[in-house]
């Protein structure tokens, strides 16, 4: 075990990191901590794993300036498509949190937020506590959370923070040893991946099993990304037993990038990190997973994941393939 200090101005936070485990455990924890939920049901421990996941993808913990005031929110924003993710959510989370649409930059969004300092205190500080994110965003919480507690009130009092550009973890084998994982990678997954089938060009059916016309044409891949998070989708990679090596894009042009060697001085804004597969291993390897774990994908991730599967299955080129009749 070792013991890392990250210092920011007036802020020192103890982090205590077991490699054995791949366990995060914070010194000082909140003093509702032992509080239950308000609703008379415990939330289920797969779904909290699921929706630090999430979080981590399209969740945000937010200290802003409301005029000379901070104002602390605990938010997740998602295409108003899928709203009915959030009220999912908000049921995980005993029923708090508003939830609200807004439209920007030609797409319609829902966001749940939780602004109350009691509310974040008793509901959402227990739950990334005791699980904690697995990127850099950690370090978002972290920060939060020391704000949070110490109740700074005003603007002009806060300490100065930049997220660090690095994970909690020495390495990826770290991560792939934290016990909640799996299901955190199910939450990740809702938030960061997709399931696409495309129609590959110059490509014939020989070899393949027989089935309907031009379906041998088609080529199914799943694939997922991470802003400036190759240690990550490499755990990912590693986990899925994927035979693709991940791969930096460039966020502007969309193209491959050189691959950032760890510690270098980065000139060029961060990447997104990428790995995915059309390969019939890889797929087979991610239905697996998806399978096995107890925690599912949800609302419009789960629909796309089935039309995946439903595609997979016409598919000569995938005919060997054993795809699940149920999910």
């Amino acid at each position: 075990m070792f013991i890392w200090f990250l210092f920011q101005d007036k802020v020192k936070i103890l982090h205590l990191i077991s490699k054995s485990a791949g366990l995060i455990k914070e010194e000082g924890t909140c003093s509702f901590h032992n509080k239950p939920f308000i609703n008379s049901q415990r939330p289920n421990a797969g779904d909290l794993k699921w929706l630090v996941g999430f979080v981590e993808g399209d969740g945000c913990f937010s200290v802003n300036k409301n005029g000379k005031y901070v104002k602390y929110e605990f938010t997740i924003k998602i295409h108003k498509r899928d709203i009915k993710l959030l009220y999912k959510i908000k049921d995980i989370l005993g029923g708090f949190g508003s939830i609200t649409t807004f439209s920007g930059s030609n797409t319609s969004f829902a966001r749940l937020k939780i602004a109350s300092k009691d509310d974040l205190k008793r509901v959402i500080l227990p739950i990334f506590d005791q699980y904690g994110m697995l990127t850099s965003k950690q370090y978002d919480y972290l920060y939060f959370k020391s704000c949070l507690l110490q109740n700074i009130t005003y603007y002009s009092d806060l300490p100065t923070y930049n997220r660090p550009n690095f994970t909690p973890f020495h390495s990826y084998q770290d991560i792939l040893n934290v016990y909640y994982f799996d299901e955190w990678l199910v939450g990740f997954m809702e938030a960061e991946s997709y399931f696409s089938t495309f129609q590959a060009a110059n490509d014939t059916a020989k070899g393949f099993c027989e089935g309907p016309s031009g379906t041998a044409n088609k080529t199914s891949t799943f694939g997922i990304s991470q802003n400036n998070g190759m240690q990550i989708i490499t755990a990912i990679q590693k986990r899925l037993s994927l035979i693709s090596t991940p791969y930096e894009r460039d966020k502007k042009t969309g193209r491959g990038v050189p691959r950032t060697e760890p510690g270098a001085s980065a000139e060029r804004e961060a990447p997104f990190c990428v790995i995915k597969t059309s390969s019939k291993r890889g797929i087979q390897n991610t239905i697996n997973f998806l399978k096995n774990t107890p925690v599912k994908l949800k609302e419009n991730k789960r629909a796309q994941y089935l039309k995946w599967l439903h595609e997979l299955r016409v598919n000569p080129r995938y005919c060997n393939l054993n795809i699940p009749n149920h999910y």
